[in-house]
This record gives structure tokens, sequence and C-alpha cells, in this order.
């Protein structure tokens, strides 16, 4: 996933009227008649229209919180592995943070021992946030190696972050 610092990552959120629906990427309260207290909340997806009676609860501006495109984890050996990805436009600084994924969906940070960039990126070294970087080419696939401190087997999943 990528989370990118232009709009959502620093701003508010913003109520506007829109729909419920299976298409719908934010969250919404379905909007009932009457005056009676709602005792319990559902998590509704829905998205903005002008003509919708329902509320969308969303994030203003930005192209945050995307995912990442041709996503690749590879073993290469013990202990070592080699991530492949494609981000959506060049960025200036942030770091990669992998993580472990249990079944059910809660996700741990993983201890990072090394770190190497291969290709697109640049200033790549570890740190206590996870693989720090100085830049990396949008629409490129970005390669960077690294070990872990424990040998284990992981699901892993790659987050990007974008810092200011």
């Amino acid at each position: 996933m990528f989370y990118g610092n232009q709009g959502e990552g620093k701003s508010k959120n913003s109520d506007t009227p829109g729909t419920v629906g299976k298409d719908g990427g934010f969250p919404t309260t379905r909007g009932l008649g009457g005056t009676r207290h709602r005792s319990t909340t559902e998590n509704h997806k829905g998205k903005p229209s002008d003509l919708g009676h329902d509320t969308v609860h969303k994030k203003s501006g930005g192209d945050t919180n995307q995912n990442l495109k041709s996503v690749r984890i590879i073993k290469k050996s013990q202990k070592n592995y080699r991530v492949s990805f494609e981000l959506p436009r060049d960025i200036s600084a942030g770091h990669i943070e992998i993580v472990a994924v249990g079944e059910n969906g809660k996700a741990n940070k993983l201890s990072i021992s090394a770190a190497n960039g291969i290709d697109h990126c640049t200033g790549i070294k570890r740190s206590n946030l996870g693989i720090n970087f100085d830049s990396m080419d949008g629409n490129e696939k970005v390669l960077v190696e690294f070990s872990l401190l424990d040998n284990r087997d992981y699901a892993m999943e790659v987050n990007v972050y974008e810092h200011n």
C-alpha cells in the first residue's frame, strides 16, 4: 500500500452527500427517516453524489492510500529477500515498512537488519522505521533487497510511506 502526503495524509475528514453501494470506497452513514436515536451503527461503503441522501465521510484531496502495483517478495536465501513494486508517482523521501500479516488480518512490523537498493531508488538504509530512502521513481519497477533479523517464514505485506 502507498501512503502519500498529498491530501489525505494531512487533511481532515469532510462529510458530503452520497449513496451507499457496493462500489463505494468511503465509510458512509445511511440516512434514515425519523428522529429516533440509532442504537447500532453499521459500517457501509459509499461514494459521493450530489443527489444522495446518505453521508459519505471522506478525506479531502490527495492521491494517498493507493495499492502498489506488481508487488513481489522473493526469498533469496535463509534471511534475505528481494521486494519489487511500482509506485503511482515519483517520491522524494520516505520509508518502506515490511509487515507480517496473520490469518486474523492483524499486521506486525518486521525488524530489518540490512537493506540495499538495486534499481530505481536512492539512499536506501535501514532505520527504526524500516527501510528509509531518499527518492524512488514512479511507474518504474523498484527493486530493494533486505535481510530480516530472524529466520522464520512470514506472509508479508509492503507499505510505502512518503515523508514531507
